[in-house]
């Protein structure tokens, strides 16, 4: 199905899977027309709001102004929360805690490079675990990558390596007291003699 959204349009398209993938469909700064993927589109609204970026951003290239506007970490962790986080996910007070940490660690989006998110890993090692530095660095993936897509970053956003977390599971071993316990508690108390023998 297409929806006209001046002089572009928005596509929905099923998947194999029942969901809905949106396009873009707009003409570039040389009026030839070209279709993209609303990659995080997830609503109409969503994919209308994409694509009047997108033609916002050809009109700036036309004019030949700077498409690129320069704000510092905290002002886009607030647009992040105040116009994607707030509307999107019910945890997004997570998200706002985690993000005044990261407000006085950086103060612009260009100087997160990969190299600075490995230092910043290696750091934040030190006070907490794997797990909530990844739900950390899933936010910061996600916010700088709506930074490109509202033209608020020039580069595209560093690669970001998660750590692993199949090492968070622990083996605990029973001792002798906690075993004879729990097989007396068991239903099918078969008698402490029986394993052992």
């Amino acid at each position: 199905m297409k929806h006209r959204v001046g002089i572009g349009s928005i596509i929905e398209r099923r998947t194999k899977r029942k969901g809905t993938r949106w396009y873009l469909s707009f003409p570039d700064v040389n009026r030839h027309w070209k279709q993209s993927v609303a990659i995080h589109a997830t609503s109409r609204s969503e994919a209308i709001a994409e694509l009047r970026m997108k033609l916002q951003e050809i009109h700036r290239q036309k004019l030949g102004l700077e498409s690129v506007k320069k704000i510092s970490f905290a002002e886009m962790s607030d647009l992040y929360l105040n116009n994607y986080a707030r509307v999107n996910k019910r945890s997004w007070k997570g998200d706002f805690y985690r993000l005044q940490l990261m407000k006085k660690i950086w103060k612009s989006l260009e100087e997160i490079t990969a190299e600075e998110i490995e230092r910043y890993k290696r750091e934040r090692l030190k006070a907490v675990k794997r797990s909530s530095i990844n739900r950390e660095l899933s936010l910061l993936r996600r916010m700088l990558n709506l930074a490109k897509e509202w033209g608020y970053l020039e580069k595209q956003a560093p690669k970001i390596r998660q750590f692993s977390e199949k090492d968070n599971y622990r083996q605990r071993v029973l001792s002798l007291q906690e075993e004879e316990r729990l097989l007396a508690e068991s239903p099918l108390h078969c008698g402490r003699s029986s394993f052992y023998s």
